[in-house]
């Protein structure tokens, strides 16, 4: 049986997946390792119709690691040249919360600053501030 092959320009949630199957192929062949994990959540995404440029930021967030919750949010702020914002609004708010008991850090300003910015989901910066709470 012929392997069913699609043109550059298609973008069908069929064409897409075969591309997909393609790159972890090429992928294994080069030595490394692509789980079937992996390949399922891009699939999922596909069929999802999330935009490619969702994906690719999803996959860079992923990816960028750090022994803590800390370093991760410094990396990733780090690779999308995000710098922590310390304007009157920011001042305003560590006021506020340490009226209520609340200190706030650097590590926390910087997940509001790449949520600001789009770079982290609401759901991402949720998480990453959850975890660095616990870890701190």
């Amino acid at each position: 049986m012929a392997a069913m092959m699609y043109r550059s320009s298609d973008k069908s949630k069929a064409a897409q997946k075969y591309r997909l199957h393609q790159m972890a192929a090429n992928t294994v062949i080069s030595g490394r390792d692509m789980s079937r994990e992996d390949i399922e959540m891009l699939e999922r995404w596909i069929d999802e119709e999330v935009p490619q440029e969702e994906r690719v930021r999803r996959l860079v967030i992923m990816s960028i690691g750090g022994e803590t919750t800390e370093q991760k949010v410094k990396n990733i702020a780090r690779y999308y040249n995000v710098t922590p914002s310390d304007e009157h609004a920011e001042r305003l708010a560590d006021a506020l919360n340490r009226i209520e008991g609340i200190e706030g850090d650097d590590t926390l300003r910087l997940i509001a600053d790449l949520l600001r910015e789009g770079i982290l989901s609401v759901d991402e910066a949720n998480a990453m501030t959850l975890t660095h709470v616990r870890e701190i």
